[in-house]
């Protein structure tokens, strides 16, 4: 019995260990896990893994771009690779570095995300975008962006295919999108950017822009604007909308005459179907130059209305679990060849629309799309203003006086009363300096010599629609005033720029300090290891602008020494009242340093006040010169209860003596006198 029972043991031991072994067997030991390929040289060989390659190359034209391959978006083993296009767009006559993946046309089974790095420097996170470029095809799309890199300059987008792309300042101010009308899909296009302001495809083309190609080419048969709608539906086989179901064109046909402007609207219904015929859809005369120019070349949508005949195959009628996206773009053409390409006078300028529209996802629109009733002003929606242009000083402009005004020009669609807000400063992201209500001028105030200062108009009508201009620059005139201390003309302290101006034996900031977090003014300032400041108004623009308001406690940092660094930048002090002193009898025409008349109180000196405020900014015509670069803003003050008063007609700052000295609009001397120290002034700083 007890050899029975072994001889069991050792037969279930024996089966243990076959299976075992058979399951070992079975595995494949030189299998590894596969992991997504990571490459910084610009190239690989993806598969069915997926992967990220990028440039990381520092002197390649193309540093920084990349692409994120998903898994199973490739079903076979490719070579990707990201080399500089060598397709050329340029944007005001320079050549913008293009970014070609290849191998070209390469087909994803889910979308895959491309990052293009900027590649001007007037790039913003508000004006970046990026491009699909088909240079056979004059075809240039802006692209919805899923994200943006502002410290690496990067812009990402998603694609299906692989081609030529380019990351630049919006070149055209257009819109696209997807309605619906009688429970079918709209598409609509409208082009905003004046005609004008639009290039030649060719550099070198006889013509400097779209409105001088129109107007040399008056009556020919062969030139029109073409708007084209291409739709396309979700292929339920893949993650991407690649299956194209409709198309419509709009041709423009225009011709001048002593009874003005005429425009015949022509519509094709999907021109790749042999059946279909161009139909002329409207008709209209006596147009003046501007209406012609500003609402039917530009200003108003075209709308493609998709019916069935816009439809190839069984696509017709669509259905509310189908979801599409839209392709539209814009050209100034040489002849109707819808099936070919055809030729452009312009580039086709136009995008994409996201990618997840059903036909219960778009508003209802109401107008007469099927007609294109194009000089309807579509009431019940509207329309963004047009580009901020032709700034002044103009772009780049040199040798400004600081006393120049801003100027530009702006309007509207629809008319719609315009309100700015105007970006202004040192720094190449300017912060929000001021606003205005349908005036396009704006005085800055406290320019300084030999600077450099950046500018844009962000515009907003009445219905709350916004253009966001490009950001300009210029640089002022020359002079003493700007050479800094020692060499040393600019100081970094808490995210802001300050100047410096050597005024005697003194180094002092031009500016009025602005650090610290805003408190609303009803409150008083605490001893709580956070720097705090009042914005005139509770306004922050006016912080921008002026500088914080201090009570003397915060000023000092809780300190009571004169001289102290209180909020100051290191290396830099409050000064005394001393120190004030010095600086006051070194620019007074005719009271020196050290003339009794600085121990006086209340007001002082002959013209003192006067050559140390900002030539421009005072109301009530209290500008100073500015001899010696101080530029004293007229930032007003804070009293205790929350009272805000003076901005624009007085300046006021602390010293570490606990005095106040103050400049007003209707006096060219300085004040010297003790105030209460719970009220808020301005901060200036004097090195050390």
């Amino acid at each position: 019995m007890i050899n029975l029972k072994k001889t069991i043991l050792l037969v279930s031991i024996l089966t243990i260990s076959i299976a075992l072994f058979q399951t070992a067997c079975n595995k494949d030991p030189t299998k590894v896990e596969e992991k997504p390929i990571v490459s910084t040289t610009g190239e690989a060989i993806i598969g069915k893994i997926g992967g990220t390659i990028s440039v990381g190359d520092v002197t390649s034209t193309v540093y920084g771009a990349s692409i994120e391959i998903p898994k199973d978006a490739l079903v076979d083993n490719v070579k990707i690779e990201i080399v500089p296009g060598t397709e050329e767009y340029f944007i005001d006559g320079v050549a913008v570095q293009t970014v070609s993946f290849l191998p070209k046309g390469l087909e994803f089974k889910d979308l895959v995300e491309i990052g293009i790095p900027w590649s001007t420097d007037d790039q913003t996170i508000s004006n970046s975008s990026v491009y699909y470029l088909d240079t056979e095809n004059s075809l240039v799309q802006e692209l919805p962006i899923e994200r943006v890199d502002i410290e690496k300059k990067m812009t990402y987008v998603l694609i299906n295919h692989f081609s030529t792309f380019f990351n630049a300042r919006q070149v055209l101010s257009i819109d696209y999108g997807l309605m619906k009308a009688n429970n079918e899909l709209v598409g609509y296009c409208n082009l905003y950017t004046p005609i004008s302001q639009i290039l030649p495809k060719m550099i070198d083309s006889p013509y400097a822009n779209a409105e001088e190609i129109v107007l040399n080419n008056d009556g020919l048969q062969d030139c029109f604007v073409m708007v084209q709608f291409d739709l396309f539906k979700k292929d339920n086989t893949q993650q991407y909308y690649s299956f194209h179901v409709a198309r419509q064109d709009f041709y423009i046909k225009y011709h001048h005459s002593a009874d003005g402007w005429e425009a015949i609207v022509y519509r094709y219904d999907n021109p790749l179907i042999a059946s279909n015929q161009l139909i002329e859809v409207y008709h209209k005369t006596g147009l003046t130059t501007e209406d012609f120019f500003s609402d039917w070349l530009s200003g108003f949508p075209i709308l493609a209305s998709f019916n069935e005949n816009c439809f190839s195959g069984n696509n017709y009628p669509i259905q509310n679990v189908d979801h599409f996206h839209l392709w539209a773009n814009w050209s100034l053409v040489k002849n109707i060849n819808p099936i070919g390409s055809s030729q452009s006078w312009t580039w086709r300028h136009g995008g994409s629309t996201r990618y997840n529209f059903s036909l219960s996802d778009v508003s209802e629109n109401t107008d007469d799309s099927n007609n294109n009733n194009i000089d309807d002003f579509y009431e019940d929606s509207n329309n963004s203003p047009y580009t901020p242009s032709n700034p002044l000083p103009a772009n780049n402009a040199t040798n400004v006086t600081i006393t120049s005004d801003l100027s530009w020009e702006c309007s509207d669609p629809e008319g719609d009363a315009i309100s700015y807000k105007i970006y202004f400063g040192t720094n190449a992201n300017p912060a929000l300096a001021g606003t205005a209500q349908d005036v396009t001028t704006f005085t800055p105030v406290g320019l300084v010599k030999n600077t450099t200062y950046y500018w844009y108009i962000e515009a907003t009508d009445s219905e709350g629609l916004s253009t966001t201009g490009p950001i300009w620059s210029f640089i002022t005139e020359a002079g003493s005033a700007s050479t800094g201390c020692d060499g040393i003309t600019t100081v970094e302290y808490a995210g802001q720029t300050y100047h410096t101006v050597e005024i005697g034996d003194q180094c002092w900031l031009k500016e009025n300090l602005n650090v610290g977090t805003m408190i609303n003014g009803t409150t008083d300032q605490t001893d709580n290891n956070t720097i705090e400041k009042y914005c005139y108004e509770n306004d922050v623009q006016n912080c921008t602008q002026y500088g914080g308001l201090y009570q003397w406690d915060e000023m000092m940092q809780y300190v009571s020494n004169e001289g102290a660094k209180g909020i100051c930048p290191s290396g830099w002090h409050l000064p005394s009242s001393n120190e004030w002193k010095t600086l006051e009898g070194t620019v007074d025409s005719q009271y020196g340093v050290g003339d009794p008349v600085w121990d006086n109180a209340d007001w002082r000196g002959f013209d003192a006040g006067k050559k140390l405020k900002a030539s421009s900014g005072w109301g009530l015509n209290g500008n100073g010169t500015d001899s010696f670069g101080f530029t004293m803003l007229p930032a007003g003050y804070w009293s205790d209860g929350g009272l805000f008063s003076d901005k624009g007609i007085g300046g006021f700052t602390w010293n570490s003596s606990a005095s106040v000295r103050s400049f007003a609009f209707n006096n060219d001397g300085i004040m010297n006198s003790f105030k209460p120290k719970k009220n808020g002034y301005s901060v200036r700083c004097l090195r050390d």
